[in-house]
């Protein structure tokens, strides 16, 4: 009798130390990224699509540390958008100027809180801001449209 309780004791125990251990399974939301596609102010048109300028002319710094930031161009189908998908990873604030042949094009700020909860983590932007350049937002894409 004694042998059965410590057994059924030791089964029940290892039983709720699995069950604790697999409480949640762990998911993971990455940050979302930041679209903008660059229009010429006067004309309206993508100012890649018309040939007017080129995407390899475009870089992406962080104004605190100067160092280049990573950024993607989109070019499928003549899309011609940047992407920024460099931001949101961990609690941030970035201020990031992108720049067209070393002229400003706008200045990006972020402030970026990586929260978790119940096994989860995602990106909360509590605060963007566009500056130094005239812009609309497409809501139907999420692509902030900026004019240059």
């Amino acid at each position: 009798m004694k042998k059965n309780l410590l057994l059924v004791l030791i089964s029940t125990f290892l039983l709720i130390s699995c069950l604790n251990d697999s409480e949640c399974d762990p998911c993971f939301t990455p940050p979302e990224p930041f679209y903008f596609e660059i229009k010429d102010a006067t004309t309206d048109e993508n100012i890649f699509t018309s040939g007017a300028a080129n995407s390899s002319e475009l870089k992406l710094i962080n104004e605190s540390t100067g160092e280049n930031m990573k950024f993607d161009f989109i070019s499928e189908n003549d899309v011609n958008i940047v992407m920024i998908n460099s931001i949101g990873w961990e609690t941030e604030t970035v201020s990031a100027k992108l720049l067209l042949n070393d002229d400003e094009v706008f200045t990006l700020m972020v402030d970026a809180d990586r929260k978790s909860n119940d096994c989860c983590s995602w990106t909360k932007y509590n605060n963007i801001e566009i500056q130094n350049a005239d812009f609309t937002t497409d809501n139907n894409t999420d692509t902030y449209i900026v004019y240059y």
